[in-house]
């Protein structure tokens, strides 16, 4: 998975949105996010189009991985967005999920991209109105036992590019 995300011109930092219900895949696609040194971005398998562009659009998403069950309404999302990669569960060859899957490493031990631990490794979007609000959970958070993004930064932060190792970094507003 990682490799996969790697070849796709994925690079530290950059967002992936993850709109998965409760399957492996989930897992599987979240630890692939965060081994390539990307931003995991969960999105509710219930948004729908408004929301979806919201988070992708508010989170610089460059990636959309969803299922079928919220592919029609992450689509136009996406569109509205201008996020252009939007791959499916058990979707159409070019656009399937599992393709990212079936990509061999150049290093069969697989390659771990190093992170400052004050670099984001999520951003996690709640279900507020009108619009959903936006936490970023730090590396370190991540790593740790019993941490949540919310005791990491405050809620409703906003970017700020270059401040560490990573292409997006966060702090209060």
């Amino acid at each position: 998975m990682a490799e996969g995300l790697r070849r796709r011109g994925l690079v530290l930092g950059d967002a992936v949105a993850l709109q998965l219900p409760n399957v492996p895949q989930f897992v599987i696609a979240w630890f692939g996010i965060l081994k390539a040194g990307l931003v995991g971005v969960p999105v509710n398998v219930l948004f729908k189009r408004r929301e979806v562009a919201h988070v992708l659009g508010d989170s610089d998403a460059r990636l959309l991985l969803t299922w079928a069950g919220s592919a029609e309404e992450a689509r136009k999302g996406a569109a509205d967005a201008g996020v252009a990669s939007v791959l499916v569960l058990g979707g159409d060859p070019g656009e399937s999920f599992e393709e990212l899957l079936a990509v061999e490493p150049d290093d069969p031990d697989g390659v771990l991209v190093p992170r400052d631990p004050c670099d984001v490794a999520a951003i996690v979007y709640t279900a507020s109105t009108p619009a959903p609000r936006n936490a970023g959970c730090t590396a370190s958070a991540s790593r740790s036992t019993g941490s949540t993004c919310a005791s990491t930064t405050a809620p409703a932060t906003r970017c700020r590019p270059g401040a560490t190792t990573s292409a997006r970094s966060w702090s209060a507003a």
